[in-house]
């Protein structure tokens, strides 16, 4: 009889261990993406009126796993945006193309093989700043810092597949050249938008 119940605590410890350690699937490793996102753009100081924001990129990056529940991933985003305001009844388009984005993230498991990231950002960019008023349009080359927060839900679909998607605030610090006809004052632009991103493990 005593060994028939040690025999059966035995069998619902290991039952309920196994319940409670989850399949892991926080692959570690390299990894190539293709992404967008989608936003509202406006000046910082506040004047101005919001307009589209959206852009496009590729990511090339490492996942370090720590353990089952968390991760590390590091990359650089590689891509474009066109940010769209209106100031002082003119309208403004930042081209910036080419942009480069060095990012790094700590995730940690959401259950269900679902993991939340927090990342962060720092880059540079090039383009250019155009201004229509009246049907005439002036343009001049312009670079910009970025800096960039959020947060991402990563869905492991299988061992080489993601689905990456989330919220982020996008900051340029644009710096036009000299132009006759367009201030050549430095500006921030603020950037809230939703993100989404498919990713290849390598």
């Amino acid at each position: 009889m005593r060994t028939l119940i040690l025999s059966t605590g035995l069998t619902l410890a290991i039952s309920q261990n196994a319940i409670s350690e989850p399949v892991d699937k926080n692959f570690p490793g390299p990894y190539v993406g293709a992404g967008f996102m989608f936003g509202q753009a406006s000046k910082a100081d506040g004047d101005s009126s919001a307009g589209a924001a959206f852009g496009l990129g590729l990511d090339v990056g490492y996942i370090i796993k720590r353990d089952t529940w968390n991760r590390i991933e590091l990359g650089v985003e590689l891509g474009t945006a066109n940010l769209s305001f209106e100031s002082d009844n003119t309208d403004f388009d930042v081209e910036a193309m080419p942009q480069v984005l060095f990012k790094a993230g700590y995730g940690y498991s959401l259950g269900d093989h679902v993991f939340g990231i927090f990342r962060a950002g720092v880059g540079m960019a090039s383009g250019e700043l155009e201004a229509s008023v009246n049907g005439r349009t002036l343009s001049t080359d312009a670079t910009a810092m970025i800096g960039m927060i959020g947060w991402d839900v990563v869905y492991p679909a299988n061992e080489r597949l993601d689905f990456v998607a989330g919220l982020n605030l996008r900051t340029y610090a644009v710096n036009p050249d000299s132009a006759t006809g367009i201030d050549s004052e430095s500006f921030q632009l603020n950037v809230p938008a939703i993100y989404g991103q498919v990713r290849y493990r390598l």
